[in-house]
């Protein structure tokens, strides 16, 4: 029996995110029924709205759909009870203005979701639409990943989620979470192998070109240099970012910034949650993948670029980071 899975497109959706789930969706149903030799498709697939009319994608593209979202059917004496799934499309949040109005924006999608989520025998979404589920209180106590630079103003928001922003894929049983708005193949692959097997989610990963067992998020992650309104945070950064080769004490910066030691601790943890320390290794870390990823220069010459005197702490510090040697991470970053 086909597992209903209904897709909800929420205004502003991003399109690549929306089409993306059902594409794969399609193509796990193809895959499958070959590989079965079976003629019923695994999932029966509807995208849905909110109210049965059309929405808007990012793009301005409108979404017609198949319809309004409905709760599952009640079982019935005698037949066998159909769990459905629920996925919510990503919708593009360009600016703090959404990420502060979700509810001004979403607030019927989010109404629904803390009324009726649990009818459903899974939730998945991916990148932004983690705020929607966490915005609902659906995350609370739960494991979750969304955006990596989105990593902090989500912690702020919702400090009762254990967010682990490296992962790509987080799988806490009943809902499945995925990293930034391309995650969404990794996501499908991870959903299909719960619901298909292994050997149908290896071949569908051939047709999208899907590598399992990547690096996570943090490996694409920038820190540098972090944007703030703050004067004593930009005076700070200025001075870091001109200074990375040299062995920089929290003093110098504190002076160079015009403000005690402790007033500058205060104004990172404030607008970064990490301390000067942190951010100046962000800040190396950073200028080293630049290096890496543009220059031919030997590892020994961009650690001393980036203010590390041990080639082997540098290289330490930098798998510590992302996860990945330097020597890895120019390889997947070497022009082709």
């Amino acid at each position: 029996m086909p597992k209903t899975v209904r897709i909800l497109a929420l205004p502003q959706a991003y399109g690549a995110s929306l089409m993306g789930l059902v594409d794969i969706l399609e193509v796990a149903n193809m895959v499958a029924c070959d590989l079965w030799r079976v003629d019923e498709k695994p999932f029966a697939l509807e995208v849905v709205t909110l109210d049965g009319k059309p929405v808007q994608c990012s793009n301005g593209l409108s979404v017609h759909g198949n319809g309004k979202l409905t709760l599952p059917a009640p079982a019935k004496a005698g037949e066998p009870f159909k769990p459905e799934i629920l996925m919510v499309a990503v919708p593009l949040m360009t600016s703090a203005e959404h990420l502060n109005n979700l509810r001004g924006i979403w607030g019927k999608e989010i109404e629904w979701l803390q009324n009726y989520h649990h009818y459903y025998s899974q939730i998945s979404t991916h990148c932004n639409g983690t705020f929607i589920l966490a915005e609902a209180g659906l995350l609370d106590g739960q494991e979750a990943t969304t955006s990596w630079w989105l990593a902090r103003t989500f912690r702020k928001r919702y400090p009762k989620v254990h967010l682990n922003v490296d992962k790509r894929v987080v799988d806490s049983g009943r809902f499945l979470l995925g990293g930034s708005t391309s995650c969404h193949r990794e996501l499908m692959m991870h959903f299909v192998h719960q619901h298909c097997g292994a050997e149908v989610s290896r071949l569908l990963s051939r047709y999208f070109l899907v590598t399992p067992g990547r690096a996570g998020q943090m490996v694409y992650a920038t820190d540098a240099p972090l944007r703030s309104s703050n004067p004593v945070i930009n005076r700070a950064q200025q001075w870091i970012v001109k200074n990375l080769e040299e062995n920089i004490s929290v003093a110098e910066v504190a002076d160079h910034a015009a403000v005690t030691t402790r007033t500058l601790v205060r104004h990172f943890q404030k607008d970064f949650g990490h301390s000067p320390q942190a951010h100046i290794q962000k800040l190396r870390i950073e200028k080293s993948k630049a290096l890496l990823e543009t220059t031919g220069l030997k590892l020994a010459d961009i650690a001393r670029r980036c203010g590390y005197s041990d080639e082997g702490a540098f290289r330490r510090i930098f798998k510590k980071h992302c996860e990945v040697s330097p020597k890895e991470f120019r390889k997947m970053f070497a022009p082709a």
